[in-house]
């Protein structure tokens, strides 16, 4: 399994990621473990993902994405469902607060 992901930064831009550890790398990016992109314009939150069955169908997945507009990305994660949006929430508030990397 493997996981496309949004994040917004404190700039108020998105950067979408591929992952097979989300929350690792969740926790990686909000600890500055990240790219320079991100570990630059810190403090982030996940906004987004979702899940491929293969890694080639996740890297197309996150080439569409990454090409998408700005506005196009909000639209993304406003359809969201509220499951979904929720699912983010913990996972926002777990890694923040609790979460230690393995």
């Amino acid at each position: 399994m493997f996981f496309i992901y949004i994040l917004k930064l404190r700039t108020a831009r998105y950067y979408t990621g591929m992952t097979n550890d989300l929350k690792l790398r969740f926790w990686k990016h909000h600890n500055g473990l990240g790219p320079s992109y991100t570990k630059t314009r810190r403090p982030l939150k996940l906004v987004y993902f979702e899940m491929c069955d293969t890694k080639r169908e996740a890297l197309k997945r996150e080439r569409q994405i990454k090409d998408y507009s700005q506005k196009k990305k909000e639209d993304l994660i406003d359809n969201m469902s509220e499951e979904r949006k929720k699912q983010i929430e913990h996972l926002n508030e777990t890694i923040k607060t609790t979460w230690k990397e393995p």
